[in-house]
């Protein structure tokens, strides 16, 4: 492409990946498949390659059926070149998918979705340094699912996991956006409210809870209550 971002040539692969024929494609600007519409001029890592001659980053590409596909761009620029850019994208779609699945893997609970232990712990941590730095107060609740093990034997392990996954999808809708609920395992669920304006927040959150768990789960046809501690 010259200076200002247009095309000039490009390849077979590049045509394939975007789903825009050569001709299509002569007519563009690298701004129309910039996942934010930036202009070259505007672009940082543009820039960086007509200040030191090349520059490699990720970057989303806009496609003709606008979806958007990962590339790892290398863009080499400078008197060797014409005073053009010649750019090389590679497709890492699939490396960003399995960085994306061994991510959720690491940080959230399989049956659930929801985030773990782990992930959970960095969350605390950041918001107990939030709260001390700007003399906040916040919450943790710890919640027990009450006498599941008779229900789990009563139903299976199958069973067992749908009430959990419907419990979980329960408690979701207590929470507000920046709360964040875990769950630590079997029936063990942490809430975490990191700013609340009095204690009289959390009793509400509480009892919100403790009335959606009551309402009766539907299991294989089958009715089941149950109740929760906190």
């Amino acid at each position: 492409s010259d200076r200002q971002g247009n095309f000039l040539d490009v390849n077979y692969s590049f045509c394939k990946l975007t789903g825009y024929s050569r001709e299509e494609l002569l007519e563009m600007n690298l701004a129309e498949l910039d996942s934010v519409e930036m202009k070259a001029v505007d672009n940082p890592h543009i820039q960086a390659a007509i200040a030191n001659g090349s520059e490699r980053y990720e970057a989303l590409v806009r496609c003709k059926d606008s979806n958007f596909v990962s590339v790892e761009a290398s863009i080499n620029f400078g008197d060797l070149y014409g005073g053009r850019f010649y750019c090389f994208l590679r497709d890492i779609t699939r490396r960003k998918q399995t960085e994306e699945k061994i991510h959720r893997l690491a940080h959230y609970d399989a049956l659930t979705d929801l985030p773990n232990r782990r992930l959970l712990t960095d969350r605390l941590q950041r918001a107990l340094s939030h709260a001390k730095r700007n003399k906040l107060n916040l919450a943790v609740m710890f919640i027990d699912l009450d006498k599941f093990k008779a229900i789990n034997d009563a139903v299976g392990h199958e069973g067992g996991d749908i009430l959990l996954a419907a419990a979980a999808k329960r408690l979701q809708m207590c929470m507000r956006d920046s709360d964040t609920l875990s769950r630590l395992g079997g029936d063990e669920f942490i809430v975490l409210l990191p700013s609340i304006s009095a204690l009289d927040d959390a009793v509400f959150v509480e009892q919100k809870v403790l009335n959606t768990l009551r309402e009766p789960y539907n299991i294989s046809g089958q009715s089941y209550s149950i109740s929760a501690s906190v």
